[in-house]
């Protein structure tokens, strides 16, 4: 009898809220409904992007790019509007500054996030938001959402199809 592989089942898990108590009631009226990690544009989104904010536990090997200069990192949370990084011990957290631009490699399983979201996401940029020197963790926010990203990429794969059936075509309808 052969053994079969067992596949590991990713279920996603939502990060919890920093704030101590998040659902106290609010009457001085000094708390906004809005979630922060929303790309809040009225512009219409897919339904997948509902919730683009909202960051799930994920660990994924990312490449951090600044400048020539590449590094590795590990996701803790993702989103697809952004992500937090953790930095090994031998990395110097000294080359990393606020409103850094770098550019990010990594690749998203089933179960990371959403479904539809799983690929190899190459050179996305983004930018640093928050650094914590103590914890050896960086917050991103990426340039363009995960969606927007996949979309734009989704419409040039479609055109060069296109372009290729139509030149299949006129060949076979010139052999004819």
């Amino acid at each position: 009898m052969k053994k079969t592989k067992q596949e590991k089942d990713y279920i996603l898990r939502e990060t919890r809220d920093r704030r101590l108590l998040p659902h106290v009631p609010d009457p001085g009226g000094m708390r906004s409904n809005v979630s922060r990690r929303d790309d809040h544009l009225q512009e219409k989104r897919p339904a997948y992007a509902e919730f683009a904010g909202v960051r799930y536990e994920s660990e994924v090997d990312v490449t951090v790019s600044i400048g020539k200069k590449r590094m590795r990192a590990t996701s803790v949370n993702i989103s697809q509007t952004g992500m937090l990084l953790h930095f090994p011990e031998n990395f110097a957290m000294d080359d990393l500054g606020k409103d850094q631009k770098v550019r990010l490699d990594f690749r998203l399983r089933e179960g990371d996030l959403q479904e539809g979201t799983e690929k190899h996401y190459r050179n996305i940029s983004a930018r640093m938001v928050r650094i914590s020197p103590d914890a050896r963790t960086a917050a991103v926010q990426f340039r363009r959402t995960l969606y927007r990203e996949r979309r734009s990429k989704d419409r040039i794969l479609f055109t060069a199809a296109t372009v290729f059936l139509f030149l299949c075509t006129m060949v076979i309808m010139m052999l004819r």
